[in-house]
This record gives C-alpha cells, sequence and structure tokens, in this order.
C-alpha cells in the first residue's frame, strides 16, 4: 500500500456504540502506530435523544451537540491528523467546516455503513469530506463516492471447523420488518436450530410493531432487550452448520453478519441478491432465497460442502484491510 503511514499521527474517532465494532475499529488503528481518540458519536445513548436525531429533529438538542463537538473536537482539532466519521448522524457540516478553518490540514474521512436512502441527510458530508466512502454500490455509483464493503474482526478466523454442528441453522439480528416470518418458514422443518431476535427498547418493540406495521408475526416473548455478547455469538456461529441473513428489504449494501460469515468461513443464506456480484460468492457457500424458492432447494444447500477460496479474497475483507482502504 502507498503513502500509507500512521505511525505518531493523532487520529479521533467518532462512532456509534455498536457491538464493541467501535472498539475494533480504534484497537486496529492503534496496530499502525496511531494516537487514537475514541468518542461515541451519537452524544446522546437514551432512546429519546435517538428518535431526535434518527429523524433528524436537531433543533431541540443543537445546543447539546454543538458543546460535545466544542468540547471533544474542535477544542483540540488543531492538533489532530484525521477525523474519522463512521455512519454520522449528529455532527453538522458548519461543525466540520470550524474544525477546517481552525486546522486546514486535517484530513476528514467519512464512512456509511448504512445507506441514504434510510438517511438521507448523510450526504451532507461528501463535500466536507476529504474522502468519503460506502458500504452501499448504488450509493457509491450515483453518488461518485467510493465503495467499500464491511469488514469481518479477527475473531470471526479463529472459528474452529468441524463435521459435526449443533445446529442447522442460526440467526441472530435485531428485529425489523419481515425478518421474523422469513426465518420461520427458512427454519421451520428444522427442530436444531438458534434463533434470537433483538430489539434495543420496549419502546422501540411497540413503536415498530404498533405505528410502523413491520413486525408481523413476532410476539413480545419472541424478543430479547438484551444484546447477545460476541463471545457467545461465536459459540453459536461455530456450532451452526449454516448462518441466516436477512437485510432490510431496501438494503442493498451487505451486511455485517454476511461479511463475518465470509471470516469464519460459514455457509450463509441470504435475501440480499446483490451478495452474487462480490467476489467471494460461491453457489456452495451462498444461498440466495426470495419468495419463490422452495424447501427442496434449502435442503440441498445444507447438504453441500463448504467451498474454500482464495486467501487473499478472506484477507481483503478483514478490519486490518478495511483501515488501510480508508486511510490510503
Amino acid at each position: 500500500m502507498i503513502n500509507f503511514d500512521l505511525n505518531g499521527k493523532k487520529v479521533y474517532v467518532f462512532c456509534p456504540t455498536f457491538f464493541s465494532y467501535d472498539k475494533d475499529i480504534k484497537k486496529e488503528i492503534e496496530t499502525f502506530g496511531a494516537n487514537v481518540s475514541l468518542f461515541d458519536e451519537r452524544v446522546f445513548t437514551n432512546v429519546f435523544g435517538k428518535a431526535l436525531i434518527r429523524f433528524n429533529i436537531r433543533f431541540i438538542i443543537q445546543y447539546f451537540i454543538d458543546r460535545f463537538y466544542k468540547i471533544n473536537l474542535l477544542d483540540n482539532v488543531k492538533d489532530v491528523d484525521y477525523i474519522l466519521l463512521i455512519n454520522p448522524e449528529t455532527v453538522t457540516p458548519n461543525i466540520l467546516q470550524n474544525a477546517k478553518n481552525i486546522n486546514p490540514d486535517v484530513k476528514i474521512i467519512t464512512y456509511m455503513w448504512d445507506s441514504f436512502k434510510n438517511k438521507r441527510f448523510s450526504k451532507e458530508y461528501i463535500k466536507e469530506s476529504d474522502s468519503f466512502f460506502t458500504f452501499d454500490p448504488r450509493d457509491a455509483l450515483d453518488n461518485k463516492v467510493k465503495f467499500l464493503p464491511l469488514f469481518f474482526v479477527h475473531d470471526y478466523k479463529s472459528i474452529k471447523k468441524s463435521s459435526q454442528y449443533r445446529y442447522d441453522f442460526s440467526f441472530i439480528g435485531t428485529a425489523h420488518s419481515e425478518r421474523f416470518t422469513t426465518v420461520k418458514n427458512i427454519t421451520n422443518n428444522s427442530t436444531a436450530k438458534f434463533l434470537f431476535f433483538y430489539c434495543p427498547s420496549k419502546f422501540v418493540y411497540l413503536y415498530k410493531k404498533y405505528l410502523k406495521k413491520e413486525l408481523n408475526g413476532i410476539q413480545f416473548h419472541d424478543i430479547s432487550f438484551s444484546s447477545m455478547e460476541r463471545g457467545d455469538i461465536l459459540n453459536v456461529v461455530q456450532a451452526s452448520k449454516v448462518v441466516i441473513d436477512i437485510s432490510h428489504p431496501s438494503q442493498v449494501g451487505l451486511t455485517m453478519r454476511s461479511i463475518e460469515m465470509l471470516g469464519a468461513r460459514k455457509k450463509i443464506i441470504t435475501t440480499n441478491t446483490e451478495i452474487r456480484t462480490y467476489d467471494f460468492y460461491h453457489p456452495s457457500n451462498i444461498l440466495c432465497i426470495d419468495q419463490n424458492t422452495t424447501q427442496y432447494q434449502i435442503d440441498e444447500f445444507i447438504k453441500l460442502q463448504y467451498h474454500e477460496l482464495p486467501s487473499d479474497i478472506y484477507k481483503d475483507y478483514n478490519i486490518n484491510s478495511w483501515i488501510k482502504k480508508l486511510f490510503i
């Protein structure tokens, strides 16, 4: 990699707290010799504050956002080499412009793991960024920004192969749209399955079920309001022959789970047909399903052995390579 030297550089990372991926990103940047400061980009961690931010009703809390970024960014930015924004929601273009005015040499890198369709205001960050990346190939093409898929962390490389599995299927993910029904249909004929549907709060569950009408068939007792620890997730993945990945209907970019299963060398069933365009796609490893997929096709897919891919492909999607591509 050319022009890649983070040794001694000061990097500020603003990233939502999300299943410890923020800490993984910080740790990986530090392996390149950088001094990294990590901040929760969302500013507010309570449900009400998150809702105001998500629906872009910022005027109610703008004072607190401005104060947060003054203390944690603008007061110190003259000594910062890089600002890395991961899926930003709260920082405003004006704050970034002020950071550039104070330190014209600071480089702003933005990465989106949500599509512009879900977060239209994210386009505001393109012109303020020195480099802008998205996990969504269509957003990249339509807006002339860089396409960069998500990554898998090193933990997934440690998953051991096995000839025997406790589960035919496993699913671990947040509850949204038609996920519950789809997963139930896939696993209907199996008694060896692990299904875990997560919702961050009872308020969010009630909002999605009764106002958005998007949790059809899923009852209160089907939901967990506590997320799984990564160690427990790794144990379930290792014990599973096939992992199910149900993307949001409006999502084109690949989920973190689908990339993680590449790192774990696990077979997956997914609703995201876009995965067929990626260099790691192989029909023995990945089954794309829709409403026309039969139980016979699912049963036949389970019987197939995992097809080992070239080592360079696994290397290209790990977090180390992902960091390099952001900063190069």
